[in-house]
């Protein structure tokens, strides 16, 4: 607790959320608890399978 205040963790958390809005998915999902992370699950398909881990929704796409 007697860290100095710094705008990292700030930084981390708007990429986790980003990563959340864009996916679909949460870091706390079942699938990710296998060691997984939700990190990594994006980092797989980036950058020439990107569509796979985009929620349809964000692209204006409906689920089958």
């Amino acid at each position: 607790m007697s860290e100095d205040i710094s705008t990292k963790g700030d930084v981390y958390s708007f990429g986790v959320l980003l990563l959340e809005m864009i996916t679909g998915h949460h870091p706390t999902d079942q699938e990710f608890h296998d060691g997984t992370s939700l990190h990594e699950f994006v980092d797989g398909a980036f950058p020439n399978n990107v569509d796979e881990v985009v929620d349809p929704a964000v692209l204006g796409i409906a689920e089958p």
